[in-house]
């Protein structure tokens, strides 16, 4: 049960560690495109602040409000997958388990 639990905290751990990139990523883009828009329609005079807002507009009500749902799986899943990594085997290790081990260090340090 240890490695499946460690493996499904790991995997928690990365798929919550990509969702909060994304939306990181996503939420990077508009001042990226603002920049491209403002270089290629400086030359067109009054033409890169409407393009700007109309842009500004979509990504606020289409995008923001999908993104910040990603956000708060993400932070969740990646706590939760640290938790589940960190506790790992919660089982105490048996006196006859940790024979061998004493056997095998005994014969080492001979």
């Amino acid at each position: 049960m240890t490695v499946v639990t460690r493996l499904l905290g790991f995997g928690s751990c990365l798929l919550g560690a990509f969702a909060i990139g994304y939306v990181q990523g996503v939420e990077s883009v508009p001042a990226a495109l603002n920049k491209l828009i403002e270089s290629a329609a400086g030359s067109v005079p009054n033409m890169s602040g409407p393009v700007t807002a109309k842009f500004a507009s979509y990504m606020q009500q289409n995008v923001n409000p999908s993104m910040n749902s990603y956000l708060a799986i993400g932070i969740i899943m990646a706590v939760g997958g640290f938790i589940l990594v960190a506790m790992g085997d919660r089982r105490a290790k048996i006196a006859k388990d940790q024979a061998p081990l004493q056997a095998q260090l005994a014969k080492q340090q001979e």
